[in-house]
């Protein structure tokens, strides 16, 4: 009898105790999905999807350096790393958003050395600064195009034979076979 009527006062303390397990258990789960390391399995429009192990998430957005008034974009790389951050807390990432960029075996950073900043683009593509020096390389093969009205340059021009200033030099030197040189200069 004694125990019957500590088992019936004790029930709704032991529901209680089991409710707040429940609920560590769920916040705990949360705590566990608000972030995670996955890799770029598809690029679906301007979303990805990230495989998290077994699990996928739907498309979600990626992290851009910059969306306002400037803005930088690319496609996130298939196979490319993500820490998907799940602002939402939920079970299916639905609210959810993909930060790239990471470095990996497969997609190694282009160098480490300290004074370079490298914008790496493809196979074939490259800009690299020098910070020490301030000279940039720019790796194009399949050329380069200006969109403007004039380029000018403060300091030579030159191609793989000379400058313009030699060019303008052997222009305005020249003759035609024993006459005056030209009269409009360059």
């Amino acid at each position: 009898m004694i125990e019957q009527l500590i088992s019936s006062m004790l029930a709704p303390l032991m529901d209680r105790i089991s409710d707040i397990e429940a609920e560590l258990e769920t916040g705990a789960r949360r705590g566990r999905n608000a972030i995670q390391m996955g890799t770029v399995t598809k690029v679906v429009g301007q979303r990805v999807v990230i495989a998290i192990g077994k699990a996928r998430t739907p498309p979600i957005k990626w992290f851009a350096c910059a969306a306002g008034d400037v803005i930088e974009w690319r496609t996130p790389s298939v196979g490319e790393l993500a820490l998907v951050l799940n602002y939402g807390s939920g079970d299916r990432n639905t609210s959810s958003i993909a930060l790239v960029g990471i470095p990996s075996d497969q997609f190694p950073l282009p160098s480490s050395d300290q004074s370079k900043v490298i914008r790496k683009i493809g196979a074939l593509g490259m800009e690299e600064w020098d910070k020490e020096t301030g000279k940039l390389t720019v790796t194009a093969p399949g050329g380069v195009e200006f969109v403007t009205n004039e380029v000018h340059s403060t300091g030579e021009m030159s191609d793989a034979t000379r400058s313009m200033s030699a060019d303008r030099n052997i222009y305005n030197g020249h003759d035609h076979g024993g006459g005056p040189e030209p009269s409009q200069k360059q």
